[in-house]
């Protein structure tokens, strides 16, 4: 363990004796990146060279009655600041044996939005670092909400539900309210049928939005998202193949129908250090008035990763057309990471 670490938790696990011996442990994590960008010659690259910062802090403890509880706090970079920007998202959650998992999340993915993007890869999601990331199925994530996670139910089995009382609303105290969403919900199942090697899993989600004249922009009807996904794992390869689809209700004539996405990748484990990947995603913006031609984003990527110990050296390379929903818009994006964590 890192020296400076572990003075740091001796002094604070010391300060929490003097309050109560249920205190619980804290440990802290985190690491730090180092990036070399390059982008399409279009967009304009800017600097290349980054410094990613990032501390998470972890909680838990054990109850009277068996159960426990864990949390985390987690720190990122700030978009406007070299330093720390805060606390970036939260969660609190209770460990209740065969009952499953109860959480409070707060910008931390639901049980549908757990599941956006499941694909094999060494390293990153095909839509990594591209102008626009496509869009994908987290309705529910946003804001703070409640989570439920099973235990085994069999054969691999395990379900999530997810409820948010108001998507966007981020309010750490609580009583904040996001005008244009209401409550959202979601769930997601996930099986191996009993199958080594097998993962299949999918999920549904809603969100309310005002009832409003479909002609003048409003919402004809509530949002909608769905996905599923299988992947296959034999010796060192996996492979796989995931689709979703979202309706965001909007009911004016130049506003999006609905959004449809096909996704695939193949990895592959050269030894316990080495990985490479493959993989493609494409989506669909489909408008609601058929005069309006469609729209897809078509993204190729390929991911490498190297690990040594506390290090790990990643690269990425994608190539995507009609970026950002744009037809004719090429944008590249190449990245090498080194990072180190502690």
């Amino acid at each position: 363990m890192n020296k400076l670490h572990k003075v740091g938790l001796t002094a604070l696990a010391g300060s929490l004796a003097a309050f109560s011996a249920y205190a619980g442990e804290v440990t802290v994590n985190g690491g730090a990146e180092m990036t070399h960008v390059r982008k399409h010659a279009d967009t304009g690259t800017g600097n290349p060279l980054g410094l990613k910062k990032a501390l998470t802090f972890n909680y838990s403890g054990e109850l009277d009655n068996g159960w426990t509880w864990s949390g985390n706090t987690a720190m990122l970079d700030s978009a406007t600041s070299d330093l720390f920007g805060g606390i970036t998202s939260a969660g609190l959650a209770f460990t209740m044996g065969d009952m499953g998992t109860l959480k409070v999340g707060q910008s931390q993915n639901s049980a549908l939005g757990s599941i956006d993007d499941v694909m094999p890869t060494a390293w990153e999601e095909t839509w990594n670092g591209q102008a626009t990331i496509m869009a994908r199925v987290n309705n529910a994530t946003y804001g703070t909400h409640i989570d439920y996670n099973s235990a085994d139910l069999g054969s691999g089995t395990t379900i999530g539900l997810t409820w948010n009382p108001d998507a966007n609303s981020t309010s750490s105290g609580g009583g904040a309210v996001n005008a244009g969403a209401g409550h959202s919900w979601d769930a997601a199942i996930k099986t191996s049928l009993g199958v080594d090697g097998l993962t299949l899993g999918g999920g549904y989600g809603e969100q309310e939005r005002a009832t409003e004249d479909a002609n003048v922009g409003g919402y004809k009807h509530d949002a909608w998202e769905a996905t599923w996904y299988a992947k296959y794992a034999m010796g060192p390869f996996t492979v796989g193949y995931q689709q979703t689809g979202e309706d965001s209700g909007i009911g004016s004539v130049s506003g999006v129908d609905y959004y449809e996405a096909d996704m695939w990748g193949v990895s592959f484990a050269v030894n316990d250090d080495l990985s490479i990947s493959y993989g493609n995603s494409s989506s669909t913006k489909n408008f609601n008035n058929q005069a309006t031609a469609d729209i897809e984003i078509d993204i190729d990527a390929i991911n490498i990763s190297y690990s040594m110990g506390a290090a790990s050296i990643r690269y990425q390379s994608s190539d995507g057309a009609n970026a950002g929903y744009t037809t004719g818009s090429n944008y590249d994006h190449q990245e090498l990471n080194i990072a180190l964590s502690f």
